[in-house]
């Protein structure tokens, strides 16, 4: 008797899943923006990606096509607004946000060294994929 495994190796109970309209598009700005690396990508009906699982900094997310019918899913309004945002610390947050739009993201709110909060500084930075469908908020720590 094979025995089932109920969470695969190397993925957390708990994990997010992203809605978009274009996951090979998103899979390509996470990997320019942030470092991602492809784990497994499954094609639709049509041989485009439908789902793409990545990992960003060892952190495992998901990537997923619309399936309204299916899944009550759809990707995010087309101004960018989105319940979702991922936060996401990095060494250099100027670096981080430079590296972004390079990559083609739109930045909602640069880093401020004013005021500081807790043990974050500077002040977080916020930036949008090009298609609007993932919004990254980019943190350093304090020691």
């Amino acid at each position: 008797m094979s025995t089932v495994k109920s969470i695969p190796e190397g993925v957390q109970a708990v994990f997010p899943m992203l809605v978009c309209r274009n996951p090979a598009a998103e899979m390509s700005f996470c990997a320019d923006a942030f470092g991602a690396v492809e784990q497994v990508r499954r094609p639709g009906p049509d041989g485009s990606a439908i789902h793409i699982a990545m990992r960003i900094h060892g952190a495992f997310l998901v990537v997923q096509a619309e399936f309204p019918d299916a899944v009550a899913s759809r990707a995010p309004a087309s101004d960018g607004s989105s319940p979702v945002v991922i936060f996401v610390y990095v060494p250099d947050v100027d670096q981080a946000v430079d590296r972004a739009v390079a990559a083609g993201a739109r930045v909602a709110t640069l880093p401020s060294s004013g005021l500081r909060r807790s043990n974050v500084a500077p002040l977080p930075a916020c930036v949008r994929s090009p298609l609007m469908s993932i919004e990254m908020v980019f943190m350093s720590c304090l020691l």
